[in-house]
């Protein structure tokens, strides 16, 4: 796990197995119809307790990931083609936002940051202030699977 911190945001690689990542994209498309749509995403909100113990092992990560903030959302997201997210920041709800790729082939999509980009890689967490105006460019190609976390 190579954990990089700056000024700009808390970067994790690796900080969910490959294979914990699979399961998840799995557990998504599986539970699709579950899932709330929002323009071209496909949210499956995990606030409570769940019966599959893997994702609730995961859950139980982000629970504990900021022993001094109360997780507040969690949510399992998948975007289709063509989806995209304007310029935003998280601060109406929430202090701090974490937000970790379960793939990494797809084509755009990616967070961007007034002065940076992320490159998504499967299992890449990053953590940062809620502040921060960031956005998700358009989707090109392929599908995007991500969990975020909202403290």
């Amino acid at each position: 796990m190579l954990l990089a911190k700056n000024n700009h945001h808390l970067e994790i690689k690796n900080f969910l197995h490959k294979n914990i990542c699979k399961y998840v994209i799995d557990y998504i498309d599986n539970n699709i119809n579950n899932s709330e749509h929002w323009n071209s995403r496909k949210i499956i909100k995990l606030e409570n307790k769940v019966s599959d113990s893997i994702i609730e092992n995961v859950r139980q990560i982000y629970i504990n990931l900021r022993p001094t903030q109360k997780l507040l959302n969690l949510e399992l997201i998948s975007w289709d083609l063509g989806g995209d997210h304007a310029w935003h920041d998280d601060t109406i709800y929430y202090n701090y936002t974490t937000i970790t790729y379960l793939n990494d082939n797809f084509k755009g999509g990616r967070t961007e940051f007034k002065d940076f980009v992320i490159e998504p890689e499967t299992g890449k967490f990053i953590g940062f202030d809620s502040t921060k105006l960031h956005k998700v460019n358009k989707l090109e190609s392929g599908k995007r699977y991500v969990i975020l976390a909202w403290y």
